[in-house]
């Protein structure tokens, strides 16, 4: 017996999301966490690092600064998706923007390494140090 699964596709909608309130604030934090992994690098390095930041998200000149517009939405929503539904998880208010810092740079780092991996970034010295501060980020926020 085959199973006809072609009637989901008027049900199931992947990467089509409704943003409430929660995620939309946890959204800005993980953009946020970018900006704050460029300031902590030294001043001379700021202008690169940022540089490559916008290369790598393909934001164009003007654009807002929305680092995870490539990821699917369930991918960075998961965090506040589980404190929203789980009623008796304890969230503190200081949670929130660590889990959203270390989120955003272990989603960095997942997606950076892989393309250093297949030869589609060059581990140059500012790629490099960017990945290593990006991990030394997400160690001091768990």
């Amino acid at each position: 017996m085959k199973l006809d699964y072609t009637h989901l596709h008027n049900f199931i909608k992947f990467g089509h999301t409704t943003i409430d309130e929660c995620g939309a604030s946890f959204y800005a934090l993980i953009n946020d966490a970018v900006i704050c992994l460029v300031r902590s690098f030294p001043r001379p390095v700021h202008t690169y690092a940022m540089m490559f930041f916008l290369h790598y998200a393909g934001i164009e000149p003007g654009q807002p600064l929305n680092f995870f517009k490539n990821y699917y939405s369930p991918v960075w929503s998961c965090i506040p998706h589980i404190i929203q539904k789980s009623n008796k998880a304890i969230a503190h208010k200081e949670f929130i923007p660590h889990a959203a810092i270390a989120h955003a740079m272990i989603m960095l780092l997942h997606s950076l390494d892989d393309h250093i991996n297949d030869g589609q970034i060059t581990p140059d010295h500012v790629t490099l140090l960017i990945r290593n501060q990006a991990w030394k980020i997400f160690w001091d926020h768990i």
